[in-house]
């Protein structure tokens, strides 16, 4: 899966900081048979009574009509989805590649589920927001292979004798024979201790 990132509303509401807020919030919605992909919900920082909601997407005139009777109203903060295959550094490498750019950000909020991950990002203007778009896929593209330009191969000194080998591992010495293009050389040292260095060449 390529990495997908787009433009998003967020349909936000401030609460009271309360049990059994959220849940009240998010009825109508369900009522009205909306699928929400992404909500957030967290407490004000220095001031515990107050609360936030956000969620993604409100689609379609029935779902607008319910997350309005719920409060929620469109949010003027530019967001980004980003979403993809996990691997190791993608936050490194994103929030590296933002910084360099010199774009602050508003929030962050991603999480990994199985393989796959998921990010929404907050930003202070739609031009920052379209900027690190494609700043976000850049930071974000799989990474190439490196191919190599010709087998592995391992030079092994034996009681003097210099030996081809395209074995990957010295342990296969134990064989006291390497293969080459499908020949066998072998070694008349029958003494694995008088292996004194290993080179490897293309690695």
């Amino acid at each position: 899966m390529s990495v997908t990132v787009k433009k998003i509303v967020l349909w936000r509401k401030e609460v009271e900081n309360q049990p059994g807020i959220l849940a009240n919030a998010l009825a109508p919605l369900a009522n009205a048979g909306a699928d929400i992909h992404v909500v957030m919900a967290y407490r004000f920082p220095g001031a515990e009574s107050k609360a936030v909601i956000e969620l993604y997407p409100v689609t379609g005139k029935k779902s607008a009509a319910a997350a309005g009777e719920a409060g929620f109203s469109a949010s003027a903060i530019p967001a980004l989805l980003v979403e993809g295959d996990n691997r190791a550094d993608l936050g490194y490498a994103t929030a590296q590649a933002i910084a360099d750019a010199g774009i602050n950000m508003d929030f962050i909020v991603a999480q990994v589920i199985g393989r796959k991950y998921s990010a929404d990002f907050g930003f202070e203007s739609d031009v920052d927001a379209t900027k690190c778009a494609a700043i976000i896929r850049k930071a974000t593209a799989a990474k190439k292979k490196t191919q190599r330009t010709g087998p592995s191969t391992k030079f092994l000194l034996l009681s003097g004798a210099l030996v081809f080998s395209s074995n990957q591992t010295t342990r296969d010495c134990r064989t006291y024979g390497f293969a080459i293009n499908k020949d066998l050389i072998r070694s008349n040292d029958h003494n694995v201790s008088d292996l004194r260095q290993s080179y490897t060449v293309g690695d």
